[in-house]
């Protein structure tokens, strides 16, 4: 059950896959994603619009099927990063990456 929402909290959804950035960048520690894709455009701006204290509810991608797995509260606003992440998977060479740290994580 999500929690009662403060006053001008959101809800975010993240979809992700079990390779999820490697160490430090784990899934439930993190959101993370390129700020720009492969042709330069903006990416994922839905990231700039993340606060400190808005809540994620995570799905992750198992069996080519995403099942919803936790929730977590979003530490601050996204970070960037020149450095990409130990496992970039399908985003490798797509520095900068913007970054949210996360908290408090609960697996459903």
């Amino acid at each position: 059950m999500l929690p009662k929402l403060k006053e001008g909290q959101s809800v975010y959804l993240e979809l992700t896959n079990p390779v999820h950035g490697g160490l430090g960048w784990e899934f439930g520690t993190c959101l993370w994603s390129p700020i720009k894709d492969k042709r330069g455009a903006k990416a994922w701006p839905l990231m700039e619009k993340i606060n400190p204290g808005d809540v994620v509810i995570h799905l992750l991608k198992i069996g080519g099927k995403y099942s919803w797995v936790g929730m977590s509260i979003t530490k601050s606003k996204a970070q960037q990063f020149i450095d990409e992440p130990p496992k970039p998977d399908r985003w490798k060479g797509m520095s900068p990456y913007y970054r949210i740290p996360l908290s408090q994580f609960l697996p459903l």
